[in-house]
């Protein structure tokens, strides 16, 4: 995976922060996947996802780019490892 553009590397400041590379990694998979390399914008989102599951623009691009891969099963996981248990307010207990 490149996060980095071999033309530009970053400097290796101590002040830049965890969201800081997050977002630029959203910025490179946003523009990967609407340039139609789907590969590479799905594991952008990916590692964005590793590092903060809950994280709403990866999540909900990560479903675009399934279904526009013919592939919604993956676009909606019935579980996932950040998913909560959905509560049925008619069960008991």
């Amino acid at each position: 995976m490149i996060l980095i553009n071999a033309e530009h590397p970053p400097s290796l400041a101590a002040d830049v922060t965890l969201d800081e590379v997050l977002s630029q990694a959203l910025d490179k998979a946003l523009a990967c996947h609407a340039e139609g390399y789907f590969d590479e914008a799905e594991q952008l989102y990916r590692a964005i996802l590793q590092a903060q599951p809950e994280q709403a623009t990866a999540n909900h691009q990560i479903g675009l780019l399934e279904i526009q891969r013919q592939q919604p099963a993956a676009a909606c996981p019935t579980s996932s490892p950040h998913s909560k248990p959905a509560r049925n307010p008619a069960s008991t207990g």
